[in-house]
């Protein structure tokens, strides 16, 4: 609460700031700014608006489900199973790669045979993971802190997609341009065809290993829509105090499935350097995992096509904004009315889950 205090006055002057800049540049607000300016969306805060409300009816019960369907006692099994050193997760994975496209196997090759990574643990890293391109090598560079858990064999493979995406893209870094929405699906929609493989890697623990990377997705569509939501509110409010943040915050978390005690405010948002470093930023964790739900629905009834998808998608790279993009592979439109919905029911199917089975998230 008291870091809550001190990190919420900043957060007010921030906002402040960024209005400015927004209306220096002739926008009514900065959230409409940064759709447009920054992350150069082809949708608008009127564009997502619904599906803000769709997830909260549709995803957002079907991630709890999800969550609530794992063994207990899998989960446990997977995570003494999954506890491994960053070249022996490599060394695990490496396999795989060229079974999903021959063309990732061999960029998984040079990244290996080159070294162009920093995943073992070190106490003096964040932890925190991310790829950077090296355009002046043509190349890129994985860094993560692991856990020491199944995260890390996930966190591997997310940020591979990411550096196959670096690797191929044929644009100069000077003008290169920045999709993040598109860029995202690079990363999850891998990590979710890697499920295919969960039980040759892990045995009797294979399912928990797919349902988890599952419920990761689904989770992430919410809280991308929590955040861009609550950034957007205080944006379009930007004389909000803190408190009245801390409220709407609390208010916003609950509808997506967050449990808070009796307290009218919450202060953990600032924990989230999204909202300080890159607001509006958050909504593209979640489109590009929508998207990346629906490439694994392609992927079972039809592997091959939903591998073409995803390596043409790594080809067109940050080329094009999302909403191009996918219209350009042949995946569904989010924006349409009942999208969303339909997609759940088609997940519920697959996964042998029912919205309502779960109970909400702990905060």
């Amino acid at each position: 609460q008291a870091r809550n205090r001190r990190a919420g006055e900043i957060y007010c002057q921030l906002v402040k700031v960024r209005t400015d800049i927004a209306h220096e540049a002739g926008y009514e607000n900065y959230a409409d700014y940064a759709y447009r300016e920054i992350y150069n969306r082809d949708y608008t805060l009127k564009d997502i608006q619904p599906v803000w409300e769709a997830v909260k009816e549709n995803i957002v019960p079907l991630g709890e489900a999800v969550m609530n369907s794992i063994n207990s006692r899998d989960l446990r099994g997977l995570h003494r199973e999954t506890r491994s050193s960053g070249e022996e997760i490599l060394d695990a994975i490496q396999p795989y790669m060229s079974r999903i496209d021959p063309e990732l196997g061999e960029t998984f090759d040079f990244m290996r045979q080159y070294h162009l990574y920093d995943i073992e643990y070190s106490d003096s890293k964040l932890y925190m993971g991310y790829t950077v391109a090296l355009p002046a090598y043509g190349t890129a560079f994985i860094f993560n802190q692991p856990y020491g858990d199944f995260q890390d064999y996930i966190d591997t493979i997310h940020e591979f997609g990411h550096f196959n995406e670096t690797f191929h893209c044929t644009q100069h870094n000077l003008w290169a341009d920045f999709n993040i929405d598109v860029g995202e699906i690079h990363s999850q929609g891998l990590t979710l065809l890697f499920t295919e493989y969960s039980d040759e890697l892990f045995g009797s623990y294979g399912d928990a290993f797919s349902r988890i990377i599952i419920w990761n997705i689904l989770d992430t569509v919410a809280d991308g829509c929590l955040f861009d939501e609550f950034q957007a509110t205080v944006y379009q409010n930007p004389d909000m105090s803190p408190e009245e943040i801390n409220r709407l915050f609390k208010q916003l978390a609950e509808q997506y499935g967050y449990l808070y005690g009796d307290d009218e405010a919450v202060y953990d948002w600032i924990q989230v350097s999204h909202n300080f470093q890159d607001p509006l930023y958050y909504i593209s964790y979640a489109t590009s995992a929508l998207s990346s739900l629906d490439l694994w629905l392609v992927s079972l009834e039809d592997r091959d096509k939903a591998v073409d998808i995803y390596m043409e998608l790594s080809e067109i790279s940050l080329s094009l904004p999302y909403r191009q993009a996918i219209k350009e592979v042949g995946l569904r439109n989010i924006f349409r009315p009942e999208a969303i919905s339909r997609m759940a029911e088609e997940l519920e199917k697959r996964l042998g889950v029912a919205r309502g089975d779960g109970t909400g998230k702990a905060a």
